[in-house]
């Protein structure tokens, strides 16, 4: 799924990213195996993360394949972040 957030600075689309995060995580699902349902969540913006708009998905798509590569689901993440942790 790709949510835009036209006008959002990274923090501001950061914290919205969170509340979604956290909400989803908060609510049991009683359908769902043990109705826990989390959710990585892979923070693009343009165009700090990348420099094309229409390469925004394949952006966010790469931080929430990296984040889970990681062990960091259940987590808002960019790419930016996980290449400076590689390179740390």
């Amino acid at each position: 799924m790709l949510v835009l957030l036209p006008k959002l600075n990274e923090v501001e689309a950061r914290a919205v990213a969170e509340g979604c995060r956290a909400t989803i995580e908060a609510n049991s699902f009683s359908g769902v195996g043990r109705g826990v349902i989390t959710v990585t969540i892979g923070l693009a913006t343009y165009p700090k993360t990348c420099g094309e708009l229409e390469s925004l998905f394949d952006a966010a798509d790469c931080a929430v394949g990296r984040a889970k590569n990681k062990n960091r689901k259940n987590s808002v993440t960019t790419c930016e972040e996980l290449l400076n942790d590689t390179l740390s």
